[in-house]
């Protein structure tokens, strides 16, 4: 089954991570995730790539972890490469450092604290499911693309900022 998005984040923050993943998933939102997505005997690095290449877009987990992880840092400037839609998710109230703060100039992040995830996976989902209606590559039907945007637009109230493309135009 093909995933809607890769979901990239500091190994430190897993359990955000997979509250994130399964708020995503039970909105129908198809999450690709490692390790939980690695098939076994699987050369990670390829499946790391592989997967970034077949989603549509990346939701990141930003928090005070994300700027030291160089495996975040790597699929970050992957998905740049690729075009890829990011949403950045902040877990906490932070900004992001080194390196990410050049490649998130542009984009606006998504906030999911104070925890639970599960109170704020409404507007995360919608703000992900406008990152997915915005690619080119998803072949929809226009009626279903509007609608689409419009579900998440009024699912999120006002409080969805846009979500940025990142790399090419």
């Amino acid at each position: 089954m093909p995933h809607d998005v890769f979901l990239s984040y500091a190994s430190a923050d897993r359990a955000a991570a997979d509250a994130v993943c399964a708020a995503l998933e039970v909105r129908g939102i198809r999450c690709w995730m490692a390790p939980r997505d690695v098939p076994a005997g699987a050369d990670w690095g390829e499946a790391i790539l592989t997967a970034i290449g077949r989603t549509h877009a990346m939701v990141l987990i930003l928090s005070r972890n994300t700027a030291g992880s160089v495996h975040v840092r790597n699929e970050v400037v992957t998905a740049v490469s690729q075009s890829l839609a990011l949403v950045p998710v902040r877990i906490e109230d932070c900004q992001p450092g080194g390196a990410l703060r050049l490649h998130l100039a542009g984009s606006h992040w998504l906030d999911v604290f104070p925890p639970p995830v599960e109170r704020h996976a409404d507007v995360l989902a919608a703000g992900v499911r406008l990152a997915l209606a915005a690619d080119a590559t998803i072949e929809l039907p226009r009626e279903q693309a509007a609608a689409l945007v419009a579900a998440a637009r009024a699912a999120s109230a006002g409080r969805v900022a846009p979500v940025g493309r990142v790399g090419g135009a």
